[in-house]
């Protein structure tokens, strides 16, 4: 069995650049599903793809109109990548509105030496100044 949220962002991919999904009626308000599950299958696209370097860092959705009830489908390509990060632009549409547009910034970390606490006195053993 499967979390509903996991229903929620399930996507199949259609092509290397596209997503095929469907809205859930757990998300849906008034006028289409709640924002957030639509960032969430925009990132989830994003993360599924074959070219993808690095974790998410940021994503920002424009909504202009609400997606319908029912399939979408998530068009996406990595706008830029470099060394240790891509930026990738993805539209989502129900035919025949665009509803969303977003950006998203994936990185790979930087392996980095480790660096302890710095060593100091302990506060009872600090000399309080008296001036």
């Amino acid at each position: 069995m499967t979390h509903p949220f996991d229903d929620a962002i399930r996507l199949d991919a259609t092509g290397t650049h596209v997503r095929r999904g469907r809205t859930h009626p757990e998300w849906a308000n008034m006028v289409g599903p709640f924002g957030g599950i639509t960032a969430a299958a925009v990132l989830h696209a994003i993360e599924s793809h074959p070219d993808r370097r690095g974790e998410p860092l940021a994503l920002t959705v424009n909504y202009a109109a609400p997606i319908a009830d029912g399939g979408f489908e998530i068009s996406l390509r990595a706008a830029r990548t470099n060394r240790s990060n891509q930026h990738w632009e993805t539209t989502s549409s129900c035919a025949p509105r665009t509803p969303t547009a977003s950006v998203a910034a994936t990185s790979t970390r930087a392996h980095r030496c480790g660096h302890g606490m710095a060593c100091c006195r302990r506060p009872h053993q600090v000399v309080h100044f008296k001036g």
